[in-house]
Formats: C-alpha cells, sequence, structure tokens
C-alpha cells in the first residue's frame, strides 16, 4: 500500500471514529457472513448499536463485501440477529460494517446489551 492509500485509510478510519453514535464493547461472538450464497464462519470482535467489527475467516479473507451483506450474529439469546452491512474499512483479518438493516427488536437486543456491559463495567473502548 502507498504513502496516499494509507493516508486515505487512516483518515477513512479517523472519519469513522467520529461518526460513532454510542459506546463499543470488545466481544468474542460468533458472526455468518452470506457472500455469494455461501456462509462464511467469523468471529464479531467489537459491537456497538451501529455498527460492529469481525475477524473474517479464511475463506473470506480472499473475497469482497458487497455493497450490502447479510449477516447473522450470535449474542446467545436462542436465536441469531439477522442484519444487513455495508463494509466501512477493513485490514488485515479485521473488517468493520455499519448496520444499514435490521429489525427493530434485534436493534433492542444489541442495546439493552451493550447497556448490561455498561453496567457491569466490561471493558470498552
Amino acid at each position: 500500500m502507498g504513502r496516499t492509500e494509507h493516508c486515505q485509510q487512516v483518515q477513512g478510519e479517523r472519519d469513522f471514529m467520529e461518526r460513532r453514535i454510542g459506546p463499543r464493547v470488545m466481544v468474542d461472538y460468533p458472526l455468518t457472513a452470506i457472500v455469494d450464497g455461501h456462509r462464511h464462519q467469523c468471529r464479531a470482535v467489537d459491537l456497538s448499536v451501529s455498527g460492529l467489527v469481525f475477524q473474517r475467516s479464511k475463506t473470506l479473507m480472499s473475497r469482497e463485501l458487497s455493497q450490502v451483506t447479510a449477516f447473522e450474529l450470535d449474542l446467545g439469546t436462542g436465536r441469531p440477529i439477522r442484519l444487513r452491512g455495508r463494509p466501512v474499512w477493513s485490514q488485515e483479518a479485521l473488517q468493520a460494517i455499519r448496520f444499514v438493516a435490521m429489525n427493530d427488536a434485534d436493534r433492542l437486543t444489541i442495546a439493552e446489551y451493550l447497556d448490561r456491559k455498561t453496567v457491569l463495567r466490561d471493558p470498552m473502548h
């Protein structure tokens, strides 16, 4: 990556960070990315009400996410949270997405989960 591309990526990450609207918590939950009809088992590592960062599987490393990609996030609530996300940035095995579609009940589930983490004073950043 050249200097110009690196500077653009860093600026993009800063812009994304400045647009965050809520707390983020470090997590470790199963996340399935559905790309080109294939299910890729990944791990969510950072979660907020507006998006998440995940560690891509080896099979997903060689693929590009589309403008909007389907995901299933398993928070251990008995059923996966189905959502659609838009890629924001990627760096090596990490990929950040912004949520663009999710039902209100699932959005509330994530917000309540983040609230519990705040009360318990779990690691946040």
